[in-house]
């Protein structure tokens, strides 16, 4: 519920789709510590977005990765992340993404072409990019496994374990050359 997760942003996307009667069916499913308090439920019955919006509050790391493995995106749209952990999250459990078009979660997108970019500030471009990846079904889980595969190759454990044995015996090998003998 942290204003630079931009919670009401998603919410107005949320609102957009459902006056455009766009992608009938699917339901936004936002977690994370105080995305259940009574001010965004409040919003949720204002807006009569209740059957559209589901406000999880928090889940365990656990829950969160079942969510993400099982989603068929993942929209993120942070006003202010410099790195974008929920981006890259999603993109190794296979799940493409939607996110803002800057910061840490753009960058993540780019490199790993794994989804796509939209203003967070403009929820009609983001239901438009929306509308875009969901037109094409078989070309959204070509882009999850795309991400997924790059993701892995940037960010996962073996990756970063590999980088970092590599840094060590270069680190160990110089030590022993500066070393007096």
């Amino acid at each position: 519920a942290n204003p630079k997760k931009n919670l009401y942003g998603t919410l107005a996307v949320a609102r957009e789709l459902e006056r455009r009667r766009a992608l009938p069916g699917q339901v936004l499913e936002v977690w994370g510590y105080g995305t259940d308090a009574p001010e965004f439920q409040e919003l949720l019955q204002r807006w009569s977005l209740a059957g559209r919006v589901r406000l999880l509050g928090y889940l365990s790391d656990e829950e969160t990765a079942r969510r993400l493995a099982t989603a068929r995106l993942c929209l993120y749209l942070p006003l202010c992340e410099p790195f974008g952990l929920v981006a890259v999250e999603a993109l190794l459990a296979g799940t493409p993404v939607l996110a803002s078009d800057h910061g840490g979660p753009a960058e993540v997108v780019a490199r790993t072409g794994g989804g796509a970019s939209a203003d967070p500030l403009v929820p009609a471009q983001v239901v438009d990019a929306l509308e875009q990846l969901f037109s094409d079904p078989e070309a959204l889980a070509r882009m999850g496994a795309r991400g997924r595969e790059a993701a892995r190759s940037l960010f996962g454990m073996e990756a970063y374990l590999d980088r970092l044995e590599r840094a060590l015996r270069r680190t160990a090998g110089r030590e022993k050359t500066a070393a007096p003998a």
